[in-house]
């Protein structure tokens, strides 16, 4: 069929090959690589975005590793059992002084052991009971401090009470925990 046809028409045929093949080509093909090129844009993107972090990082490896030693330190097991529960409770007993907080009756509670999963260490958690009455400034600032101490306390329970018909003192009970590693 190529064959009865004149050189005008043969250059005519292969021109309207050309424009359906360019037509489909700009439809279905140059779409398709131009989400690629978009998708591979993102990828770098954020591949940069991670190697400056990891560089920021590796900048200050020496001052993480130094703060790291730091508050290691701090939630380690010190002693004995007893040691480190006279320490605790010395420790929640002079933030509660200095806030302002009077307290009636403090005593430990027996703590329990567990073993974290994935790194296989041991931890030892200790409780602290504490009844205690105080004006609600200074109770708040009292539960600040126990939040912000560097032993990192936290606060399990907490039952508050009016004492009297006034209510400007609360009577409270308080459960605090904190966490060490053995």
């Amino acid at each position: 069929m190529i064959q009865q046809l004149t050189a005008r028409e043969k250059i005519l045929a292969a021109c309207a090959v050309l424009c359906v093949a360019g037509i489909g080509l700009f439809h279905f093909g140059l779409p398709t690589l131009t989400s690629r090129y978009g998708d591979l844009q993102r990828d770098v993107a954020a591949s940069e975005s991670k190697t400056l972090k990891s560089l920021r990082l590796m900048q200050r490896a020496q001052s993480i590793q130094d703060e790291y030693k730091k508050l290691g330190a701090i939630h380690t097991l010190k002693g004995t059992d007893e040691e480190m529960t006279s320490a605790l409770l010395s420790s929640v007993d002079s933030l509660a002084r200095s806030a302002g907080v009077t307290v009636t009756d403090i005593k430990p509670r027996p703590g329990q052991e567990s073993a974290a999963s994935k790194e296989k260490l041991t931890q030892r958690e200790y409780w602290i009971e504490m009844d205690m009455e105080a004006p609600m400034p200074a109770l708040f600032r009292f539960l600040q401090d126990l939040e912000n101490s560097p032993e990192l306390f936290r606060v399990l329970k907490l039952n508050l009470a009016p004492k009297g018909r006034e209510g400007k003192i609360l009577r409270g009970y308080l459960l605090i925990s904190r966490t060490v590693w053995i």
